[in-house]
């Protein structure tokens, strides 16, 4: 892809297995030897979250614009089940105890910051717990969870409730 200054060329582009380019242009842009001009609106108006992105706050951007961007459609996505150790406190929202515990550690984490007024800190903070692992959480949390309760939350998450709980009772058995 390339980009020019003021705004004159902007392109997306990449190369098929022939070896052909192949490009989704705003304004003017050349690729392939072939010049493009913002004709092609049904691919600028896909494009448009990227030219017009936000500096602060949430970045959203449709599938389509990015299956736009990517040249191709998206993969189907599959569960996150089973939750694991490298599953973040993020993808654990999905089920209604991961959104509790993604509530309380955001708190934790976020409590002086907030109180100071800096948002671009807060957003920050937000960000790294959403995108935390689950075992980070039990390495960073000071001794307030251990991995056996870590573990109990993902067995309980997992549909396992009777391996919690037997993972919570028995200091012994290591599941």
């Amino acid at each position: 892809g390339q980009a020019q200054a003021g705004g004159q060329a902007i392109a997306v582009g990449q190369a098929n297995a022939g070896g052909q380019a192949q490009a989704i242009a705003v304004g003017q842009a050349q690729a392939g030897g072939q010049a493009f001009t913002g004709d092609q609106t049904q691919a600028s108006a896909s494009l448009t979250p990227y030219f017009k992105a936000q500096v602060a706050g949430a970045y959203r951007v449709s599938d389509e614009a990015f299956e736009a961007l990517l040249g191709r459609a998206l993969p189907e996505s599959r569960s996150l089940k089973p939750y694991g150790w490298n599953t973040t406190l993020g993808q654990l929202a999905e089920h209604w105890l991961g959104r509790l515990v993604l509530k309380l550690v955001t708190r934790s984490f976020s409590g002086g910051i907030a109180a100071s007024g800096d948002e671009a800190l807060l957003a920050m903070v937000t960000r790294s717990v959403v995108e935390m692992p689950l075992r980070s959480l039990v390495l960073m949390g000071g001794g307030k969870i251990s991995y056996r309760l870590a573990g109990a939350l993902l067995d309980t998450m997992n549909g396992k409730p009777a391996r919690a709980l037997l993972r919570l009772l028995s200091p012994r058995v290591r599941l």
